[in-house]
């Protein structure tokens, strides 16, 4: 059998292993954890891929340990004397191609299959913890919170008969209490005042005399509701009775249109309310919220009046570039994101501002940031401003910290909005939002501190370095990643290329049939290979990470890439001197 066969077969037969093992990891890891049906393929697929790559390397090494110590012959590689590096070609052609396949991967696909298997974690256990919490609210009887949790759950696990029923269940729950609270009240009890049963002994001269003595005292409606009462107890036409009776209508009449005037004059200053308001809040954020709000209500008042479908939208753009609705952030509150990061906003001769955020969830509506605190320090090192919000938006340059509801009343004023608490400093610090000075995409890339490099590719990885300093953290951290992740991708050539040396070599020792020392150590090669490579991997991480605190970064990169080459050529230079001998 030719040298180029027996390696491609050994190898075939260990990627198909370590793909059926990968696979079965990959379903494991769904049996672990639930999580959401549509998911599991996903889940099973990428998981798969990462165990398939992470032990690619080795299953190279145990090929050529396997293929050049066991199944090859002196005859198969041109008899004594040929030199082992003009018959094994293929065999290299095998390692390019596969550690060019290895580096695209670790450099590009590697960290953003690493990021997608995190969020389908995330993702799965928000979903299972918001099914929880609306199924617990739902036997509080808190049927508007369990809606709110259940519409998240179907935003986060898709449609499902059993939520569909769950919300019918909640809704009802919700159109019951109202009814609850409409019966508790009771039916509306028609009492007799005493002066309408008094009314009712009163004789017809007494009926028009009270009704006379109403008419003269301004109260119309009680004179005419006499004089009704005298006209229909009376057996006889009383002309002075109708007389009493048409002159009340009048009056009440002529009263009705006095209070649609006052309704029509009341209008018109809630208008100039909310104009002088919106005018007010082009440079003052609390009269533009003031202004969406009575605007708002003008909306359901006079919905055509021309004025309101003018400056109504306007109020609205106004109000959400200053702020964001309450509803929209608790909505994606549990939807997954970049956890814990901690970064230097602005840095002046004065001092520094810093900012460190909870949680932060990239959405279609825009980047919410949750769990906010921000420091701002005087050059006395002197803390000028410290602040937390619960809630945040970013909007164009600025982060927002001003959380409003959607429907509100603006006689309610700061109950409408939720914003940030100050230990130091006031709201005249900063107005209800800070100006961003780095992209959401720079700051959040540190989610999660040194773990969150392993989902960043290797152009990400060079290019983050100088923007470390920038944001205030130590770039050493971002230098050992990138160099551990070169030397993860050199590394490969260096271990299979010494592989087959290694095998070589040991079968130089012995000529026919192995020992049974040999093959009784077949079964154990792929463990031990694993645990070696993996030490050595380890000690290579530390090793990166102390070079990179010692050096500059282009001189750490200079030293790992002319390791990686000295290696290599080590490497080469062993099977260029290693001769097929007995």
């Amino acid at each position: 059998m030719s040298v180029g066969k027996a390696y491609g077969l050994v190898l075939g037969i260990l990627l198909v292993l370590l793909l059926a093992w990968a696979i079965v990891e990959g379903v494991g890891n769904t049996l672990l954890e639930p999580l959401l049906p549509h998911l599991r393929v996903a889940l099973i697929v990428r998981t798969a891929l990462h165990t398939f790559f992470e032990n690619l390397a080795v299953a190279l090494v145990v090929c050529g340990l396997i293929t050049f110590s066991l199944l090859l012959s002196p005859a198969d590689l041109g008899g004594i004397g040929t030199p082992l590096i003009r018959v094994i070609r293929p065999v290299l052609y095998i390692i390019v191609v596969a550690g060019v396949i290895n580096g695209i991967w670790f450099g590009v696909f590697a960290p953003r299959t690493e990021l997608r298997i995190q969020q389908i974690g995330h993702q799965s256990r928000a979903a299972r913890d918001s099914l929880k919490e609306a199924e617990r609210q739902l036997e509080m009887g808190s049927w508007e919170t369990a809606e709110e949790q259940l519409l998240l759950h179907q935003a986060l696990a898709g449609e499902s008969e059993e939520v569909a029923d769950l919300l019918r269940r909640a809704r009802a729950g919700q159109i019951e209490d109202e009814q609850l609270r409409r019966a508790s009240r009771g039916p509306v009890q028609e009492e007799v005042p005493p002066w309408m049963r008094e009314a009712r002994e009163m004789t017809v001269p007494q009926l028009i005399a009270r009704a006379r003595e109403y008419l003269e005292g301004g109260d119309f409606f009680s004179a005419h509701h006499y004089a009704t009462l005298a006209i229909e107890q009376s057996s006889t036409p009383r002309q002075d009775a109708r007389r009493i009776q048409s002159d009340a209508l009048n009056l009440i009449e002529r009263g009705s249109l006095a209070r649609d005037e006052a309704a029509i004059r009341q209008l018109y200053r809630d208008k100039v309310l909310a104009y002088e308001a919106f005018v007010q809040g082009e440079t003052i954020p609390e009269k533009a919220l003031e202004a969406y709000y009575r605007f708002q209500d003008l909306e359901t008042r006079i919905p055509e009046d021309p004025d309101v479908r003018r400056f109504a939208p306007e109020a609205r753009r106004r109000a959400g570039g200053i702020s964001f609705f309450v509803e929209e952030a608790r909505s994606n509150e549990s939807l997954p994101g970049r956890s814990r990061l901690v970064f230097i906003n602005r840095r002046t001769a004065e001092g520094v501002e810093m900012i460190t955020v909870d949680n932060l969830v990239r959405t279609g509506s825009g980047d919410f940031l949750y769990g906010i605190e921000v420091m701002r320090t005087s050059g006395r090192d002197e803390i000028d401003l410290h602040l937390r919000a619960r809630y945040g938006k970013v909007i164009g340059d600025r982060l927002v910290m001003r959380a409003i509801t959607r429907e509100g009343d603006y006689r309610e004023g700061e109950a409408n909005v939720t914003g940030p608490v100050f230990f130091t400093g006031s709201a005249l610090d900063m107005e209800g939002s800070l100006v961003l000075h780095h992209r959401v995409e720079e700051f959040a890339r540190f989610a999660g501190g040194a773990d969150a490099f392993s989902t960043l590719s290797l152009p990400e990885l060079m290019n983050l370095s100088p923007l470390m300093e920038d944001l205030g953290r130590s770039p050493r951290i971002v230098q050992g990643a990138l160099l551990n992740r070169i030397l993860r991708i050199g590394g490969f050539f260096i271990v299979t290329i010494y592989s087959i040396s290694l095998g070589w070599h040991l079968r130089s020792r012995y000529v026919g049939r192995p020992p049974l020392v040999v093959l009784l150590l077949m079964p154990i090669i792929p463990g031990m290979t694993w645990w070696i490579i993996t030490i050595v991997r380890y000690l290579l991480a530390v090793s990166t990470t102390v070079l990179a605190s010692l050096v500059p970064l282009s001189a750490a990169i200079a030293l790992t890439a002319a390791g990686i080459m000295m290696a290599t050529i080590l490497a080469m230079f062993s099977l260029a001197h290693r001769k097929v001998e007995l």
